[in-house]
């Protein structure tokens, strides 16, 4: 492996620098063109790109049964406490409280809102956790 040489970068920079500015110099259009190109590309990517994608579940009431269903469309998880659930978990018991098909049915016992993220505490009213009190995310509810 080579050696890189503080000087040697230095003196590659300043060579850069001076080829540009030796563009600019015999090409005064194109070089101020292509700032204002970059200039215009950046403002409309900034104003065309959404602010964010916020996914939204329904408003949530306490006592009421919802279809539980993952944004993903996979399974939710039910947590002991009211956790990020994540790979991490994955298989620790005293974190993962059931693993909830979609379609399955859950009453809303508590809601809580945890880092930014609405969770709400279920009663699985069917399917194979049928019985089982948890927390999961409230975009999880339909």
């Amino acid at each position: 492996m080579s050696e890189i040489k503080i000087g040697d970068i230095i003196s590659n920079v300043k060579d850069a620098i001076g080829n540009i500015m030796d563009f600019r110099e015999e090409n005064p259009k194109v070089f101020y063109g292509g700032i204002g190109t970059v200039v215009v590309v950046v403002l409309l990517f900034m104003v065309l790109t959404p602010a964010g994608t916020d996914i939204e579940g329904p408003k949530i009431t306490i006592g009421n049964v919802y279809t539980i269903a993952a944004p993903n469309g996979g399974p939710a998880n039910l947590t002991a406490s009211p956790v990020f659930s994540s790979a991490d978990y994955a298989g620790e018991d005293s974190v993962n409280v059931c693993q909830v098909k979609p379609g399955t049915k859950g009453k809303v016992l508590e809601s809580r809102f945890v880092t930014y993220i609405d969770y709400v505490r279920l009663e699985i009213l069917d399917g194979d956790c049928m019985g089982k009190k948890g927390w999961t995310s409230s975009v999880s509810l339909r």
